[in-house]
């Protein structure tokens, strides 16, 4: 590659006709899926939810209500518009993926995301299907995207979009607060003295009073979402197992299968490549990814075994991949 074509390549932008037929074929690709087939019971489950709103309900906070009754009200109900707004938000995230990887690598690091975020198994499968998933991965990325930019420009006013879109990801699904020690340990490595700052417990601040209206219907409700999901969901370990080793083992062909041998490989070299970057560099973008995919796998594995896969640590993983291959 000449020194004119890496100048054009680090370009922090990307044309927009280009990425606008990227995205129509994104869109494109999902929506042949979504009208196929009868819903899932739990689809179900949560479009009855959208024909009773409410502030929260026995499982799960009431984000995918909301936007399931939205898509149904504009288009009716049927399984098309009951998993539109899930198209939606993997649009959303896919999005975000590739500014991310503009902002840390530049033009050809942003397709490179664009690209793997758009493929990824998981992804679609998660934004294909009506469920409290998609919504908080988009709101996940959104806020790791605002934490980027935070870190990487100083300007502290990002972590108050950081705690808004954290707070949405909590109405999404409470599996978002794992993004609360993912940002402490950020803090902890960072060598800017973010811990020092009153900006990111601002946010957590912001981040508790978007919630708020959850955990008030929770309070009226003897806290049955909470309840529900400290023990029967996100809190209930199955490694419970001594051999860690084999459960170790399982868990990490688990994810591997969920997203492809070659995607795995790219996202385990990005990881690593962030990781090494952020603390010998000292670069706070590629620390922040780290943190975050590396917190996600680690929890999960030690809550949920081999039983679930770590879909909010693909998101800084991917860009992490798509950076390093640029």
């Amino acid at each position: 590659m000449t020194p004119s074509d890496r100048r054009f390549w680090a370009r922090k932008d990307l044309s927009p006709l280009p990425m606008i037929g990227a995205f129509a074929l994104v869109a494109l690709w999902w929506a042949w899926w979504i009208g196929r087939s009868a819903l899932l019971f739990d689809e179900a489950y949560y479009w009855d939810w959208s024909r009773r709103l409410d502030l929260g309900y026995v499982d799960h906070p009431p984000l995918v209500a909301l936007l399931i009754r939205l898509t149904t009200a504009l288009g009716g109900a049927n399984e098309f518009t009951v998993r539109l707004g899930m198209v939606a938000c993997g649009l959303g995230t896919v999005a975000l993926a590739a500014r991310a990887g503009l902002l840390l690598g530049g033009r050809l690091a942003g397709w490179l995301c664009l690209a793997m975020a758009a493929t990824c198994p998981l992804f679609g499968l998660l934004f294909s299907f009506a469920g409290p998933d998609a919504p908080m991965m988009l709101c996940w990325a959104a806020t790791v995207y605002a934490a980027l930019l935070a870190v990487t420009s100083m300007r502290g006013r990002y972590w108050y979009a950081a705690g808004a879109l954290l707070g949405l990801a909590l109405l999404s699904k409470y599996v978002a607060a794992l993004l609360v020690p993912s940002l402490l340990l950020f803090m902890l490595l960072s060598r800017r003295g973010w811990l020092r700052r009153r900006e990111p417990y601002l946010a957590g601040v912001i981040a508790l009073l978007v919630l708020s209206p959850n955990l008030w219907w929770n309070a009226r409700h003897v806290w049955v979402s909470i309840t529900f999901q400290t023990t029967h969901g996100a809190c209930v370990s199955s490694a419970r197992s001594v051999d860690y080793v084999r459960q170790a083992l399982l868990y990490i062909q688990n994810q591997v299968t969920l997203v492809g041998p070659l995607l795995a490989v790219a996202l385990v070299a990005g990881t690593a490549f962030s990781l090494n970057k952020g603390l010998r560099e000292r670069d706070d973008g590629h620390l922040l990814l780290a943190c975050c995919t590396l917190v996600i796998g680690v929890v999960f594995f030690l809550l949920h075994g081999v039983r679930h896969w770590a879909a909010p640590g693909y998101f800084s993983a991917i860009v992490s991949a798509g950076v390093l291959l640029a």
